[in-house]
């Protein structure tokens, strides 16, 4: 059974929790950025729970706002935790933004923060009205099971050959180094770096320009834009991680929902 263990490495001025895990005779699916879009998760979801060798989970992050759904993929995650303990849930800035308003003391300068940047459509799928006071919306939101998910949130998982983060790596800096700024929000120099990494970087975070995934040597990027084009995108890594396939699940809201495999685009 594969075993995952979690530990606090101190980098200046901040710290983060980081996943090693182990390997074990399995297949490792990890998804981009959902978005609030609960219909294309719950049917990646569901697609590769009838795969008999079992499976780990590894959600990228950013699965809240702008979409309609917010709650509900809180709920699948969490539904996935429970059963599978290997999954894990990495962090977004989204998910960010909303513990931010959540854990401060003064609620008003985070709470419009979150607004401005896509959390009304969060708050609307807990049945808030947004213009409530933000006290009042925060209090209602820690008392949500979905909402404590991200309590459970990790910001870094390793294996032998992937690092999985939300939005990329510092380039030049050890993993060990990385700022949990960075892990979260850095866009570049990561995206135009071509060197090579400690290991394989799968991320999110920077929606591809072609909407579908995109293959680099050096990374993999997962976030296919689901909110704005109806695709929500994933790798599915071999239990060995020496083979690999992508895999799309399209379908505007409200519509029927399709998954299949996907090619990504390479350089």
């Amino acid at each position: 059974m594969t075993r995952t263990t979690t530990s606090e490495i101190m980098i200046p001025a901040t710290a983060y929790k980081v996943a090693t895990v182990v390997p074990f005779m399995a297949d490792t699916l990890a998804i981009g950025d959902v978005h609030g879009r609960a219909d294309l998760l719950e049917a990646l979801l569901e697609k590769i729970a009838s795969n008999a060798g079992g499976r780990r989970v590894v959600f990228l992050g950013d699965i809240i706002d702008r979409g309609p759904d917010s709650r509900l993929a809180l709920k699948l995650i969490a539904d996935e935790l429970d059963a599978m303990t290997e999954s894990v849930l990495i962090l977004g800035n989204h998910e960010e933004l909303m513990l931010s308003f959540l854990d401060a003391e003064r609620k008003a300068a985070p709470f419009h923060t979150w607004m401005q940047n896509g959390g009304v459509g969060t708050v609307r799928s807990f049945g808030i009205d947004p213009n409530l006071d933000p006290y009042r919306i925060a209090a209602i939101l820690s008392e949500t099971s979905e909402a404590q998910v991200l309590r459970r949130g990790m910001d870094m998982v390793r294996s032998d050959r992937f690092a999985f983060v939300h939005a990329g790596i510092r380039p030049h800096v050890p993993f060990e180094r990385q700022s949990l700024f960075d892990l979260r929000w850095i866009r570049e120099p990561f995206l135009s770096y071509s060197g090579s990494f400690e290991k394989i970087v799968v991320h999110g975070h920077t929606p591809t320009s072609s909407g579908l995934p995109e293959m680099r040597r050096n990374r993999v990027n997962l976030d296919t834009g689901a909110f704005a084009t109806d695709r929500l995108s994933a790798i599915h890594l071999a239990a060995d991680e020496t083979s690999f396939a992508f895999l799309s699940a399209t379908g505007a809201a409200n519509e029927a929902i399709e998954v299949r495999d996907c090619m990504p685009t390479v350089e």
